[in-house]
């Protein structure tokens, strides 16, 4: 999903405004990766409070869908940056 979002940076910046019709998809999919991974966390800290046995490598996991949702939020600013950019650069 980086690589698909920098081609439609370079395209916006280039002043390929079709591209703006990526923007919302790409918008979607990084939501939809935001909420899966929150569904995992949720799911990884039932089994931790369960007492699972491996409960270190799941706190791991933990970490690594944190550290996910944290470069997922970022990538949404930018492409809020990015469409208010190019909206009001329309009008």
């Amino acid at each position: 999903i980086t690589e698909e979002w920098f081609e439609i940076q370079d395209e916006l910046l280039d002043g390929n405004t079709s591209a703006l019709n990526r923007v919302a998809q790409i918008e979607r999919k990084i939501i939809e990766l935001q909420e899966g991974a929150e569904q995992s966390i949720r799911s990884l800290e039932v089994r931790i409070d369960k007492g699972a046995a491996n409960s270190e490598a799941l706190l791991i996991e933990i970490s690594s869908e944190i550290r996910s949702q944290s470069y997922l939020k970022s990538m949404l600013r930018d492409v809020g940056r990015m469409k208010a950019k190019f909206s009001s650069a329309g009008t």
